[in-house]
């Protein structure tokens, strides 16, 4: 993809493409832009930071409690660094600080992601990839900067890119984004299928884990260092997700017994109905078979040969797209995950993540489309909001598809090669 593309375009064109000074332009256009469609734009996309996040910061800082510590929280320990450190110039000011600390994680990550390496190909592939990290940027909108998903994304992206290179780092690196937000977990289970490197993949991981809940119990966190697991199970069905698309269809079609509602304490709006608990629990059963499925068929293809980095960045996409697809809870910034697996694929192999690069862009816009700008109208179960995301949430199953597709694709070519070996 990448060299076709560049090979048809004029020459002065392809210079500027590649050119790091039109990267950065492009960089900060982006994050001023998304980050002002936040702060001014229509909707309450900010409403996380500005008002759950400075709850938490604020009361740290009062000294009446410190979530994680002094008592249970939804998040993992290592989130409460961004949050505490949002906090330093006041809360009157913590929206726009949040937003410059998520440009500066940013910015570090992309700045290591356009390096040159001396590799024209590799060069164009890094360029690429960057710029599709910020149109999906552009295309999710301001909950892309808006979440604490922000600070643990472009963690675990830079730690998928250095997994070939520095296995070691790149396992401190996700368990780091992991203690942010738990998803990354799942590419270091890719890593541990698919590299020969794995043990010190796990190494770097368990002793950043080790360090990180050390210095949490040295603070007094007792078991609150753990909380994150408890609370996240207290969940019901978020009317985002997946599993819930059919119960706000028949919302809709003004279906008995079934509505939605606001939980006050996890601050989500969810499903009402008969038998709601018993779906939002098959969800986490088939999100388990499918793991099942996506780990066999990954070391298999390892057994018999098929390329590492083929099955690694496969197995990335489909342990990062089956947590979403199979969630209960579905929430907008989840897209932004996305760009972990799919800006390494673009740069290791372009030809394999065009399609999935495609429909992740189409994702996040119909996202943007529904929150923060027709949030209220999904919630009044309006047609075309519910048409949108009905879409986008079949997008998700095609695009798990495809990467259980690309990991067949891996299985398929390493049993070619055994049989010739044969």
């Amino acid at each position: 993809m990448t060299s076709q593309l560049l090979a048809n375009t004029p020459t002065a064109f392809r210079r500027a493409w590649l050119n790091p000074i039109t990267l950065w332009i492009g960089f900060v256009v982006v994050h001023v832009w998304v980050s002002a469609l936040g702060l001014y734009g229509p909707g309450y996309p900010l409403g996380d930071i500005s008002g759950v996040y400075t709850f938490w910061a604020g009361h740290a800082y009062a000294g009446d409690f410190i979530v994680g510590i002094t008592t249970p929280w939804v998040y993992p320990i290592v989130a409460l660094v961004p949050i505490l450190v949002a906090g330093v110039a006041g809360m009157e000011n913590y929206v726009v600080v949040f937003l410059a600390i998520v440009a500066i994680v940013d910015a570090i990550v992309f700045g290591l992601l356009i390096r040159r390496v001396k590799n024209q190909k590799m060069d164009a592939a890094r360029a690429v990839a960057a710029w599709w990290w910020l149109a999906l940027l552009v295309c999710l909108g301001p909950v892309s900067l808006g979440r604490i998903d922000a600070i643990s994304t472009p963690i675990a992206l830079l730690g998928l890119l250095y997994l070939l290179k520095f296995p070691r780092t790149a396992g401190a690196l996700l368990a780091v984004a992991a203690w942010v937000k738990v998803w990354p977990a799942a590419i270091v289970g890719a890593a541990l299928i698919a590299l020969s490197s794995r043990r010190a993949v796990l190494n770097g991981a368990l002793i950043t884990s080790g360090a990180v809940v050390a210095i949490a119990l040295v603070m007094g966190s007792g078991l609150n260092v753990a909380s994150f697991i408890t609370q996240q199970t207290s969940r019901g069905l978020q009317i985002e997700s997946p599993a819930a698309t059919a119960y706000l269809w028949q919302v809709n079609l003004g279906a008995p017994n079934v509505g939605v509602y606001y939980d006050e304490q996890i601050l989500t709006y969810q499903i009402s109905a008969p038998g709601v608990e018993i779906i939002g629990s098959l969800t986490t059963v088939l999100m388990a078979l499918f793991t099942l499925l996506i780990v066999a068929v990954g070391i298999l293809a390892i057994r018999r040969g098929a390329n590492q980095q083929d099955v690694l960045f496969a197995l990335a996409l489909a342990f990062t797209v089956e947590l979403i697809a199979f969630n209960k809870v579905g929430s907008p910034q989840f897209m932004g995950w996305l760009a972990v697996p799919i800006v390494a694929g673009l740069v290791y192999r372009p030809d394999r993540f065009r399609v999935p690069a495609v429909i992740a862009l189409i994702m996040a816009g119909l996202t943007q489309m529904l929150y923060p700008y027709s949030y209220d109208n999904l919630l009044r179960t309006q047609t075309l909001e519910l048409t949108i995301i009905t879409i986008r949430n079949v997008l998700e199953f095609v695009l798990l598809g495809l990467a259980i597709r690309m990991l067949l694709g891996s299985l398929k070519q390493s049993t070619n090669v055994t049989a010739d070996k044969l």
